[in-house]
């Protein structure tokens, strides 16, 4: 792996998806004009505008290569693993680069305009222009759920309301944005009180669309859901838990049973790792209540089967000013990277790979947020908002997601990231950038 690749890993944002890094984690591992370990990809992506046919016709043949012969992909994917613990222990979260990779080269094949958006996109500079589309999303299904969580805008009861999606909405806006590549089906509810939602991720995983999903785990049980999530091979399913024991977990995840989440999340785990699918990530938010229980977290990630742990942070008041002060009361002192590392060794004990991610005060004047210039976020009444963090309608939209090709290169969008280039940062947006 790049070692400067490996260092933005360790410092950037994704993926998560929580929203993700992902963008240089799918820069990364797409080795576009055989850039060499030596150089700084980063800088070569920002200095090259434009890709040219040799670009296009060395991904194609290398799509094709890898989709015919999967095991080159396995055998590559693990020595870059590999490569990358060694060279940051501590590290943001990733997808699963084989399954990842392998449905990105799918799509491309399946419809070659993907490929020519993609490569424009990841060449793309800072600019209030854009000569692209969006090709990672997330969409918000509902904004419905049966928990009311400290941290989240349901707990607040803060909540706006709106229907859920349908799945023939759902397919009708996926057929007019067709250079999707990847998306986050997820917002401010649990996903799977939707009807349609699992026909919604079978729609993407058809269509070679690395398909992404958090669950609170309540629900995985009715109809075996989660044999069927497993079975469709989803690109990712994040699983929440954040207590180490019944009381904690049911404190912070109000409305939640230790019981039920538990045993459920043990039964996908069992599941998906018989059929050794990598594919689920126990997420944890770190906040003031089990802030002294990192350890333990591993532990319970054990008991439950799960080979990924994800920390995260209370990070985020929606762009909401009323929330700034209840997120701030909840808000623990970030994890030391002497914990860091005495959790990366617990886990390498049950096999486990333990990342960390942080959102506040992630950006700065020379590193702007690359929501801004790269993706939005679709809400359940279909409205774009800026990003995942904010997530409310309410607070700030850009109008009709069935218009996301005008809007995304429309005026109001370009004096939106106009003001992130400028330094004059938009209140809603000031708690992801340093004070």
């Amino acid at each position: 792996m790049n070692p400067c690749v490996s260092k933005h890993l360790g410092k950037a944002n994704t993926v998560g998806d929580n929203c993700y890094c992902y963008l240089l984690i799918v820069i990364e591992i797409f080795n576009l004009k055989g850039i060499r370990n030596k150089q700084n990809r980063r800088d070569w992506f920002m200095k090259n505008l434009v890709y040219t046919n040799e670009d296009f016709t060395e991904e194609i043949k290398q799509a094709q290569f890898y989709v015919t012969h999967p095991n080159k992909l396995l055998e590559k994917v693990k020595e870059e693993i590999k490569q990358k613990k060694i060279d940051t222990p501590i590290h943001n979260p990733y997808p699963n680069p084989y399954t990842h990779k392998l449905t990105y080269y799918k799509g491309f094949l399946k419809n070659s305009n993907r490929l020519s958006n993609y490569l424009k996109a990841i060449s793309a500079q800072n600019n209030t222009e854009r000569d692209f589309y969006p090709f990672i999303l997330d969409i918000e299904p509902n904004r419905t759920c049966n928990f009311h969580c400290v941290m989240c805008l349901h707990g607040q009861n803060k909540v706006s309301k709106a229907d859920n999606m349908t799945y023939e909405d759902f397919v009708t806006f996926m057929q007019e944005n067709d250079y999707i590549m990847e998306v986050k089906l997820h917002g401010l509810g649990e996903p799977l009180l939707v009807e349609g939602y699992e026909k919604m991720m079978q729609y993407l995983v058809d269509n070679h669309i690395w398909s992404r999903m958090v669950t609170n785990g309540s629900l995985l049980h009715i109809n075996d859901i989660y044999k069927s999530l497993v079975d469709m091979s989803v690109g990712e399913i994040q699983c929440s838990f954040d207590g180490t024991n019944p009381e904690m977990l049911e404190k912070i995840r109000k409305g939640s049973k230790w019981d039920n989440v538990f045993n459920n999340f043990k039964k996908l785990n069992k599941y998906s790792n018989k059929q050794n699918k990598l594919i689920t990530r126990m997420w944890t938010v770190i906040q003031k209540e089990n802030r002294n229980n990192l350890m333990d977290f591993v532990e319970v990630a054990a008991m439950m089967e799960f080979r990924r742990l994800s920390v995260g942070f209370v990070q985020t008041d929606w762009g909401n000013e009323t929330l700034k002060n209840k997120i701030k009361t909840i808000t623990p002192e970030l994890i030391r990277d002497d914990e860091k590392y005495e959790m990366i060794d617990r886990g390498k004990i049950y096999d486990i790979e333990v990342t960390f991610w942080n959102q506040l005060n992630s950006y700065s004047k020379n590193k702007l947020c690359p929501w801004v210039f790269q993706r939005p976020y679709i809400s359940a009444e279909w409205k774009i908002v800026p990003c995942c963090i904010i997530g409310d309608p309410e607070v700030i939209n850009f109008g009709n997601a069935y218009n996301l090709k005008k809007i995304w290169i429309s005026k109001a969008y370009k004096e939106f990231r106009q003001m992130h280039i400028s330094g004059n940062i938009p209140e809603y947006c000031r708690s992801c950038y340093e004070h």
